[in-house]
């Protein structure tokens, strides 16, 4: 007998409908990490601890969010992005060998609110993976705000870096590389800045909350409004505040190993 979907108030439009079984951060990034091809069931008990409800994972996680027409407004914007992430001729899955590179003609819209979403539905979903990201009920509701009215915001607003994390060997990207969000909090000139880190299909995601501060450095690899986007090639040990968390799960899985890729 097929389940009948949930009616209950859909977290963007707040209309009471039916709800889709909505995948947090997309499907598409889940799969792109490749940890799903060779292993019917994947265990990420480890990286977020023990007695995780987690286990036994056969895709991305899943959760009652959203309805019909809000789950389509997001996959306009999953689709759109594909191509850039994981397109043949991607350069995050063919990274060149230098410090860095750029993606041209993106849409700055359209990326923008794909990664202002993913923020938005690791942070309303209560699911233990992404417990880390709590950024309150106001940026919330100004997220949620934004995203409905397709609104963007300048650079800085929400702004996202992203890095490849490539093997120190062969400089290819290590895309079954993942990790649960982590909260950053790091003064900049005396001012406060939070913001959260995390890795999937070997890409390193800082996202930062509200008006981002962050140094000009940091602030070059925002997408720019004229769809250009910087990117940075990286190895796990640019990420210290990872280690412990990569370590710890090394030693689950592997007892006598530890992760020194």
């Amino acid at each position: 007998m097929v389940k009948k979907p949930p009616i209950d108030i859909c977290k963007l439009c707040l209309r009471t409908r039916e709800l889709r079984l909505s995948h947090i951060v997309s499907d598409l990034f889940w799969k792109g990490s490749g940890i799903f091809k060779s292993l019917k069931y994947v265990n990420l008990e480890p990286l977020i601890g023990a007695g995780a409800p987690i286990r036994n994972q056969q895709g991305g996680f899943k959760m009652h969010l959203l309805c019909d027409e809000c789950e389509g407004r997001l996959n306009k914007w999953e689709t759109y992005i594909r191509p850039v992430f994981f397109g043949n001729a991607s350069p995050f899955i063919h990274p060149p060998a230098t410090p860095a590179f750029i993606v041209s003609n993106i849409d700055y819209k359209m990326f923008k609110l794909l990664t202002m979403s993913v923020l938005w539905r690791m942070a309303i979903s209560g699911h233990p993976y992404y417990a880390n990201v709590r950024i309150g009920e106001r940026k919330m509701e100004q997220l949620r705000k934004l995203l409905l009215n397709e609104t963007p915001g300048n650079p800085l607003f929400y702004g996202c870096a992203f890095s490849v994390l490539v093997n120190a060997n062969d400089g290819t990207t290590l895309r079954g590389m993942l990790s649960p969000p982590i909260r950053l909090a790091s003064p900049v000139n005396g001012n406060p800045s939070v913001s959260y880190g995390f890795i999937i299909a070997g890409v390193h995601w800082h996202m930062f909350i509200g008006e981002a501060v962050c140094n000009r450095t940091m602030q070059n690899f925002f997408i720019k409004p004229n769809g250009d986007l910087r990117v940075r090639i990286a190895h796990t040990w640019d990420f210290p505040y990872l280690k412990p968390l990569f370590d710890e799960a090394a030693n689950r899985v592997f007892p006598s190993a530890s992760l020194r890729t």
